[in-house]
């Protein structure tokens, strides 16, 4: 998985429905300073690749105490995949399950979904329900990208903006250990 780094914005909720959170800043260990680097605000969600999104959920609001914010399938317009969005205080927990096997005939999907689907089942026939992402609030997507690059680490995901009309959100993605990746 890939770290996602999600810049903070003004807006009125993110693409996952919640807001900001008030976490504390990390100071840096590394020889780079705060002037160099802006701070983390904290974790944004942890995104888990699952074989069932729905029951992966109903487990963490019925036995964890979460709560559901958002769900995202068939019937929101996703033809590929289903996600269902948990929290429990500041903790925000993401399950995307696919929508058809592989082998099966598939309606008419786009590229993107059918390469998602291919990254999906692989990963889930190599590590079964796993987390795929960490994605961390920072006060700038570009600097900490270009910093974290520069510095030897694996792009995956160059910066990139994504609105809708509840806002929009800033991304970045580099690879972490393993399949991990943190955006």
């Amino acid at each position: 998985m890939a770290p996602v780094a999600i810049e903070s914005q003004p807006v009125a909720g993110n693409l996952l429905g919640h807001s900001k959170y008030d976490m504390p800043t990390k100071k840096l260990t590394s020889n780079v300073t705060q002037s160099q680097v802006h701070s983390y605000q904290g974790y944004d969600h942890v995104h888990w690749y699952v074989g069932n999104a729905k029951q992966a959920a109903s487990f963490y609001i019925t036995r964890m105490g979460f709560r559901k914010l958002a769900y995202r399938g068939l019937e929101t317009g996703s033809r590929a995949t289903a996600s269902h969005v948990v929290s429990n205080g500041n903790v925000v927990f993401v399950f995307t399950s696919p929508l058809f096997d592989l082998n099966s005939k598939q309606p008419n999907l786009t590229k993107e979904d059918l390469e998602l689907l291919k990254e999906i089942h692989e990963h889930l026939i190599k590590h079964g329900d796993a987390v795929k992402d960490v994605s961390f609030e920072v006060d700038d997507v570009e600097e900490l990208y270009n910093a974290a690059v520069s510095r030897g680490a694996r792009a995956i995901s160059a910066p990139k903006t994504l609105s809708d009309d509840f806002g929009s959100v800033k991304m970045a993605t580099i690879s972490t250990y393993g399949e991990t990746s943190k955006s």
